[in-house]
């Protein structure tokens, strides 16, 4: 696959490498999001050694290092039993000339360091080992946590040695597209909202369409993404089978504290600092309430891989037969087709950040007008909303998405019009609908006298075709 996107990160790499002396740089993200790539990128045109850890005893990693060494340089050593002894070698090495030495998956050495003696001869590296040289050291990592409190924390030895930092995040949908050439655009963007912008994942979905795609990363038998999910729920966490159980009662439907400690079977206060962690490490988001929806706060599984394992993969798990591909997907085209309804209010979300200053972004939900059968006022919602700032002035955005392969028409403008007069807010609204099938000719010509009613299509979400302005 490709190698795309990444230019910034790059760039930051290239300028800090052009310094004198000793660089150093933290590289952290979550597994699969591209970090070992970016770096061997990076390090493609330059003298290198490149040091790639996996778990095991401190033994086994100084055996590996002396491999590394010897195959790098061309110079054999015996394994070695002391850390420094290896640290010394790579220093020796980089004084000959200007090299990059990359000691990946840096929690596998150092998980077991509770005496700090591993990291402390890291700093002996940095600091003395390394003097007078013109050495870029990158330090890269899973666990997103500890790699920043392994060099944050006054406490430890590489404190204030890794000044440098930058997290990889996911690759955007335009850049994904860039990634699987031959699927159709509609397709594109539901296997984004499906696996997400992570590059590791999209090397598994392979195929020429969705369905071929989704059955190859997710479906078939020992798929890799049924295991990839739970690594990426588990990096770095203890406790994961309390979280496992969190995101399944999410994936049902459960958004408040309270409703999600019931059917977790949690104490409350348990539940918040658990779901707190999983917001803190980005699994997690909270709804942001606008124009005077509650404030309590909602929560939704922010990565889409996460929220398709337990929203789809795992809930159909018993009707899933690895032998019978178009059958299976026949009887999940329901749960899908739900799902992808759901999490592309998110793509719409993304589009307005991407294209327009916001200010804020969000959502509205509250009570209607209609009664339920338990006497209470049904609760309904919209979709997107947003403030959006341009040419001096504010913009009040009500937004309404539709995945589906019919048109979007009037119904769903009066539909949207009658849920933003809910809100009571004293504002002057603009009507933003998302259509990935696109708009019938009424309501095309009606946007097109209006001031207030924007139209926003497939290929404006894929950045084919520019947003219209306020």
């Amino acid at each position: 696959m490709v190698f795309v996107g990444r230019k910034y990160e790059l760039e930051r790499l290239e300028d800090l490498r052009k310094r004198e002396g000793v660089k150093t740089c933290l590289i952290y993200g979550k597994r699969r999001v591209g970090k070992s790539e970016l770096i061997s990128q990076f390090c493609k045109d330059k003298r290198s050694i490149y040091f790639e850890y996996t778990t095991g005893s401190l033994s086994s990693q100084l055996k590996y290092m002396a491999d590394v060494f010897s195959e790098t340089t061309g110079e054999y050593r015996d394994d070695y039993d002391m850390l420094y002894l290896s640290l010394k070698d790579i220093a020796d090495y980089c004084k000959e000339s200007e090299t990059v030495v990359v000691f990946d998956e840096f929690q596998y050495l150092v998980g077991d360091d509770e005496e700090g003696e591993i990291s402390s001869e890291f700093q002996r590296f940095v600091d003395t080992l390394l003097k007078d040289t013109n050495t870029m050291v990158i330090l890269c990592g899973s666990y997103a946590s500890m790699m920043i409190e392994i060099t944050s924390d006054p406490n430890r030895p590489l404190y204030g040695r890794f000044p440098n930092s930058i997290e990889i995040e996911p690759l955007s949908l335009r850049e994904c597209s860039e990634l699987h050439p031959s699927l159709c655009d509609l397709d594109v963007l539901k296997l984004y909202l499906t696996i997400g912008g992570f590059p590791g994942f999209h090397v598994e979905a392979t195929g020429d369409t969705y369905e071929e795609c989704i059955w190859n990363a997710f479906f078939k038998k020992q798929a890799p993404l049924q295991k990839d999910v739970q690594l990426l729920i588990g990096c770095g966490m203890s406790n994961v089978e309390e979280y496992r159980s969190i995101l399944r009662v999410i994936s049902e439907g459960s958004v408040t504290n309270k409703t999600i400690a019931e059917k977790a079977g949690m104490e409350r206060m348990t539940c918040r600092n658990q779901l707190q962690r999983l917001v803190d490490s980005d699994i997690l988001g909270i709804h942001n309430p606008m124009y005077g929806a509650p404030k309590h706060p909602r929560y939704y599984i922010k990565e889409d891989a996460v929220a398709f394992y337990y929203g789809v993969y795992e809930t159909n798990r018993m009707r899933i037969d690895s032998k019978r591909p178009v059958e299976t997907l026949n009887k999940l085209a329901p749960s899908i087709s739900t799902y992808l309804g759901l999490r592309f209010e998110f793509a719409c979300m993304n589009y307005l950040k991407n294209n327009y200053y916001c200010t804020e972004i969000g959502r509205w939900w509250g009570a209607s007008k209609t009664i339920g059968d338990d006497g209470k006022p049904i609760i309904v919602d919209i979709d997107v909303t947003a403030k959006v700032e341009s040419g001096g002035a504010t913009y009040y955005v009500f937004g309404e998405c539709k995945m589906r392969n019919r048109l979007t028409g009037f119904h769903e403008l009066n539909e949207l019009v009658a849920r933003t007069e809910l809100t009571k807010t004293e504002v002057n609204p603009t009507y933003m609908l998302f259509s990935t099938s696109g708009f019938d000719d009424d309501l095309l010509d009606y946007a097109d006298v209006s001031n207030n009613v924007k139209l926003v299509t497939l290929d404006q979400i894929m950045g084919k075709t520019p947003a219209e302005p306020f």
